[in-house]
């Protein structure tokens, strides 16, 4: 009689047992169906339908206007000629390749072209490459198109500044190195160059054969700053007189 009901105690448990597994069993699945995924989650979509997030990669991209295409194009070359001419750890400004290769590509899309659309400051930048990497001639043009462009301008000034440095060591024109860095004290009498631009004028007058004038540059030069960087050589130029003879200690 104990055996009987041992065996039915044993039989209730095992009835009980299997009850609750089926109960969780099917809770578990009723969940994974009807309870919806957070926004954002693919964890179902890939588990259950891994095609549908192929779908989405190999959507086709929206097709640009002639317009839309012009204008990403002139965003490519503005970004590329950024890139480029942006001091970097392996093209540190004074880098020659640095800047001829700016150069280069701003050749290759066109200069004139950069010259009349980009803004002052892209301009400066292209104006340095130019210069650094010794092609003059487009660096004056640069230099040029700013001071036409954005007159006023700090570069406007301080570009004629480089335009008398271009004409007296690129082109050999000491004449007309003299007139620009004339042109640079009017605009900026005060301008952080102005003390250099008086006595580069002392030299270039001298050079373009205006001795009386090199000698009226020398001697303002040494009224304004008596222990400058030219002041040595303005007192070099004050001991002559036009002629040539000496005036005396």
């Amino acid at each position: 009689m104990q055996f009987v009901m041992n065996a039915g105690r044993r039989l209730r448990i095992a009835v009980v047992t299997v009850a609750t597994i089926l109960v969780a069993v099917v809770t578990f699945v009723l969940l994974e169906v009807l309870v919806p995924r957070p926004a954002g989650s693919t964890e179902f979509v890939d588990r259950v339908s891994p095609v549908a997030v192929n779908a989405e990669e190999r959507a086709p991209e929206p097709v640009l206007t002639s317009g839309e295409q012009e204008q990403e194009k002139e965003k490519e070359k503005e970004a590329v000629i950024l890139t480029v001419l942006r001091p970097t750890v392996t093209n540190p400004p004074g880098d020659p390749k640095h800047y001829k290769k700016a150069v280069k590509i701003a050749m290759k899309q066109g200069f004139d072209g950069l010259l009349e659309t980009q803004d002052d400051a892209r301009l400066w930048r292209l104006a340095d490459a130019a210069r650094y990497s010794g092609r003059g001639e487009l660096a004056r043009n640069t230099l040029l198109a700013i001071r036409r462009r954005f007159q006023g301008s700090w570069r406007a000034k301080v570009a004629a500044f480089l335009l008398g440095r271009i004409a007296v060591e690129v082109q050999g024109d000491p004449g007309q190195a003299s007139r620009w860095f004339l042109i640079y004290l009017r605009e900026d009498p005060s301008g952080r160059l102005a003390e250099e631009a008086l006595g580069r004028r002392i030299y270039t007058c001298r050079e373009a054969g205006l001795k009386a004038e090199s000698c009226r540059v020398a001697a303002k030069y040494l009224g304004l700053y008596p222990q400058g960087t030219f002041s040595e050589y303005a007192r070099s130029v004050l001991r002559y007189k036009p002629s040539g003879k000496r005036t005396g200690n």
